[in-house]
């Protein structure tokens, strides 16, 4: 299937802030199965070496990073902590 993007978040972008999320120890059953899904669905748009690079992206980079570069936020508004 050729690679598409639905939206302004890249498809690779996504599928890294998955595997991400799926590599966090706190993750309930739900949510674990719906990120896996989500992550069949991700993965079926891409080709091998952008899952690849998502995967290496996933393992390498914590979630509020991922959250910083993607949307150039801090992970916690200030107060929140």
């Amino acid at each position: 299937m050729a690679p598409r993007e639905s939206n302004a978040i890249a498809a690779e972008n996504k599928l890294s802030a998955v595997m991400s999320i799926l590599l966090h120890p706190a993750l309930t059953p739900a949510v674990r199965q719906k990120a896996e899904r989500l992550r069949g669905r991700l993965a079926e748009m891409l080709t091998q070496a952008q899952v690849e690079s998502a995967r290496a992206e996933a393992s390498s980079e914590k979630i509020d990073q991922w959250l910083q570069k993607t949307f150039a936020v801090e992970p916690y508004p200030s107060g929140y902590r």
